[in-house]
């Protein structure tokens, strides 16, 4: 009797635990199916995403490239400024296109445009206006590369006429006359004026330097080059390089002078006589430290010294005003440091 009211009991019950039964092999199977095509949409998109990367590295510059760039002595006259904002920087150089990062601080992507395009000049290179990619026009109009800078990934395509295009606030025409070599343009945009320089005889050194207008400060960031130690190597460093090759420096006449900004001023109006010999820029704000570099040069029967005057804001350096003095400039200029 027990045995028969069991069988009797679980009969009842058959049908309820059999749907149980359908509904969990109906969810595992759903699961499992839905697992699967996830995993093949993961594989497919890793390969997709490989393939691409081969296809997009083969169009950089090689590490060999970065190593024989970064030992020329270029000059940047030929290179210009694509693209700039508070998160990177775009130049063009020679046959490269530099997409640098400033919050890794570091290079992100090196497009090598001959790979690309198959010309070593005449093409058209703009960015669009949030700075995500760059257009790569060949000379024929025809067509052109889209250079994603999220990703590093060319595209070809047809040539469009009609695209967004960054446009910075302001431009700029820059000139020097020292052992620095400066982009063929600068610019403003969003309160920040952005430009390019190079120095170096065997070994380059390209900086990107920053103006921010609204909070009266410097930014300068080193993209090749050696980062030095301390403040005042670097000032030694800009100082050294500001005496042309057919002079030299006379031993043992290195005068330093720390100063503040109404001394600089008062320099500036002793040199700043004759614009071709001495640029100056003094800012309108007080920075923390002005300091004056003088030596003494041999090799010219005018030019009596080199000066140049630098400031120092929290841990950035800045030269603001360099060039050459006679030697009446030159004897007024250090009596007035002297007595200061």
């Amino acid at each position: 009797m027990p045995e028969k009211n069991y069988t009797t009991k679980m009969s009842s019950d058959k049908n309820n635990l059999e749907n149980k039964f359908d509904k969990t092999r109906f969810k595992k199977s759903t699961l499992f199916k839905f697992l699967s095509v996830l995993i093949i949409l993961i594989i497919l998109s890793a390969v997709y995403t490989a393939v691409n990367y081969v296809n997009s590295k083969k169009y950089m510059y090689t590490s060999e490239q970065l190593l024989r760039y970064e030992q020329s002595a270029p000059n940047l006259g030929h290179g210009e400024i694509i693209y700039a904002d508070k998160e990177k920087f775009v130049y063009t150089h020679m046959s490269g296109l530099f997409v640098y990062s400033f919050k890794d601080g570091r290079l992100k992507w090196v497009y090598d445009l001959e790979k690309i395009t198959g010309q070593s000049h005449n093409f058209d290179v703009v960015a669009s206006d949030n700075g995500d990619k760059v257009w790569l026009g060949k000379s024929d109009k025809e067509t052109e590369y889209v250079l994603n800078l999220k990703n590093g990934r060319v595209k070809k395509t047809a040539y469009e006429n009609s695209k967004d295009v960054f446009v910075p606030d302001e431009d700029y025409l820059l000139h020097n006359d020292s052992l620095e070599w400066c982009a063929a343009n600068s610019f403003m945009d969003d309160g920040v004026k952005y430009s390019l320089w190079a120095e170096g005889e065997t070994n380059l050194s390209i900086t990107v330097n920053k103006v921010y207008t609204d909070s009266k400060t410097y930014g300068k960031e080193m993209i090749f080059g050696e980062k030095y130690k301390s403040k005042d190597e670097l000032k030694n460093k800009i100082s050294s390089g500001m005496v042309p090759y057919e002079m030299k420096v006379i031993e043992g006449s290195n005068l330093v002078f720390n100063v503040n900004r109404e001394v600089v001023m008062q320099i500036d109006s002793i040199v700043a006589q004759n614009e071709e010999k001495f640029v100056s820029s003094i800012p309108q704000f007080e920075a923390d430290s002005y300091d004056v570099y003088i030596k003494r040069i041999s090799g010219d029967e005018e030019l009596f010294a080199s000066i140049i005057v630098f400031i120092t804001i929290g841990e950035e350096v800045r030269e603001i005003a360099y060039g050459y003095m006679y030697r009446d400039e030159y004897e007024k200029a250090v009596n007035l440091l002297e007595d200061k």
